[in-house]
């Protein structure tokens, strides 16, 4: 939910690879006999597209993609990325 949530603010530019996704929270519960379980809520998150609204179920997609994961832990290459983004604007 975090990335949704950081992308349909519109304060944020988002890079990386697209999100796992998952509409719904989990929450926890017990029953009575101490039997401890996990299940989805009834509350989704959705978004906005063209004036309809999607579930995010199938994730997020960031602003800007990157296609290695070596390069998430590239300082140079996200500095440079980063600022040809920042350039841009």
């Amino acid at each position: 939910m975090v990335p949704a949530m950081l992308k349909a603010s519109g304060r944020v530019t988002m890079l990386g690879a697209p999100s796992s996704g998952g509409t719904c929270c989990v929450q926890n519960h017990g029953a009575a006999d101490g039997t401890y379980f996990r299940m989805s809520s009834r509350y989704a998150m959705s978004a906005i597209k063209n004036g309809s609204a999607y579930d995010i179920d199938r994730g997020v997609e960031p602003h800007y993609y990157i296609n290695k994961p070596e390069n998430f832990y590239d300082i140079e290459k996200i500095a440079a990325l980063v600022k040809a983004i920042n350039e841009a604007k």
